[in-house]
């Protein structure tokens, strides 16, 4: 049943694309753009390092280089995403170990965001509570807790290899934020009974 409702929630969509673009897309995909825009020579782990709206950019967005924009328009928007993803495949594969690099660096700012010092330790000790609390979860809520896991290994991925936003990682904060509060809450309730422990040991 779920996967029919997402079959007819996308489909209009699907034919919209596939009338307008000529290939059948059911999500929105720009996948090659995105890629080659967070991999190649000069690029950073980090999307306003990347795209061409900062002083210091090293790749040009369609949505702000008229010259890209006319090679999409020329291209057309597949061949276009689909020329940008050979292009950056090819470097990939002359470049595994800046690649990598980039990579690590991006897995990293997913679960340690950067930032001023109070908002990385903040968000660097969201992560570590989080990861306590899916431990406690497994103990009283397993099924819950695989699916949150479930999440965890799949959401993120395609993120470790485009260029890191704060914003990408909003979807999965709530999972974070659930399980950091199990890890506070079972903290504070040792801490209680230990206190209710040690005040009935001294009556």
């Amino acid at each position: 049943m779920l996967i029919a409702a997402i079959v007819v929630a996308l489909l209009p969509w699907a034919i919209r694309n596939t009338v307008s673009l000529g290939k059948t897309i059911w999500t929105r995909d720009n996948f090659g753009l995105e890629f080659w825009l967070s991999n190649g020579p000069g690029r950073t782990y980090d999307l306003p390092h990347n795209i061409g709206f900062g002083e210091h950019s090293v790749a040009e967005h369609p949505f702000f280089s008229p010259e890209e924009a006319r090679r999409v328009a020329d291209a057309g928007e597949v061949q276009y995403n689909q020329d940008r993803l050979s292009e950056t495949l090819d470097w990939v594969r002359e470049s595994p170990g800046e690649f990598a690099m980039l990579t690590v660096r991006r897995f990293a700012a997913w679960w340690f965001p950067p930032g001023g010092w109070l908002v990385a330790v903040a968000k660097a000790g969201l992560t570590v509570l989080a990861c306590a609390g899916l431990v406690l979860m497994f103990r009283v809520q397993p099924l819950v807790a695989w699916l949150v896991v479930l999440t965890w290994i799949t959401f993120p991925n395609v993120y470790y290899v485009i260029q890191w936003s704060s914003r990408y990682r909003v979807p999965m904060d709530w999972q974070l934020l659930v399980c950091a509060a199990m890890a506070l809450t079972a903290l504070w309730l040792r801490t209680v009974g230990r206190k209710a422990s040690t005040a009935a040991t001294v009556a």
